[in-house]
Formats: C-alpha cells, sequence, structure tokens
C-alpha cells in the first residue's frame, strides 16, 4: 500500500527567528515549532530517556529515521500528530486529509506488521479527532 501522507520536513532553529524550527508540508505549508518539549514528546522522547543521557535528536535518528524503510510513516505521522495538537492553523486546513491519514497509518501498520515503539496503531489508542 503507498501512503497518500504528505512530505514533510522539518528544520531546526533559525538563529534570525524566535521559534525553535519549523514543519514544511509538500515544501509549501510551514509551521512554527514553538513547544520544542511536546514535539520531541510527540516521537515519545520523555524524561527516562533524558536521564539516560539520550539526546532528542539521537533518539529520532534511532527510532525513525536510520532505518527508513522500517519507519518513515510512523515518523511523518507523529509530526502530524503534533501539528494537529498544537495548530490551530493545520486543524482548520486539514481536518478531513488527517482523518484519512490516520485510517491510512493505521491500515498500513496493521498490512505491514510494523510498529515504532510510540505508534498508537499498535496499542489500539489512535482514534480520529
Amino acid at each position: 500500500m503507498s501512503s497518500s501522507l504528505p512530505h514533510i520536513n522539518y528544520r531546526m532553529r533559525d538563529p534570525a527567528n524566535r521559534h525553535f524550527g519549523f514543519i514544511e508540508i509538500d515544501d509549501v505549508e510551514k509551521y512554527w515549532i514553538d513547544d520544542l518539549e511536546a514535539f520531541y514528546q510527540a516521537f515519545g522522547y520523555n524524561s527516562e530517556l533524558r536521564k539516560q543521557g539520550i539526546m532528542p535528536d539521537e533518539f529520532i535518528w534511532e527510532e525513525y529515521i536510520k532505518d527508513t524503510k522500517k519507519h518513515t510513516d510512523c515518523y511523518r505521522f507523529h509530526i502530524l500528530e503534533y501539528l494537529f495538537q498544537h495548530s490551530e492553523s493545520f486543524r482548520q486546513k486539514h481536518l478531513m486529509d488527517y482523518e484519512h491519514w490516520i485510517t491510512e497509518h493505521a491500515a498500513t501498520m496493521k498490512e505491514n506488521g510494523g510498529h515504532c515503539c510510540t505508534c498508537k496503531c499498535k496499542t489500539g489508542e489512535l482514534k480520529s479527532h
């Protein structure tokens, strides 16, 4: 099953801007990250990992990016989850798309049996909003 999740880029902080970074969707839309802690938590990063000395970007690399065949959709989906929870403009623009993405992501994960460590599809927690 091929994914219809949009192409997503996460960019680190721009020194000329007060925001922590931004997310681009399909190289057109831009959403600023004002709460970096919440952004990392969307991927499952927590205080226990911090206590172990694991840096957030290191965790995301190891869990989602290093093996792109395994979790690329989960990586993109967690960014979409963050945007849905933290961006009113994203919710307004993409509510119907998001509902479709939830269904598609759950089906893809069920079909291939793969789940990232924080994938809510694995535990049945993922529900439409």
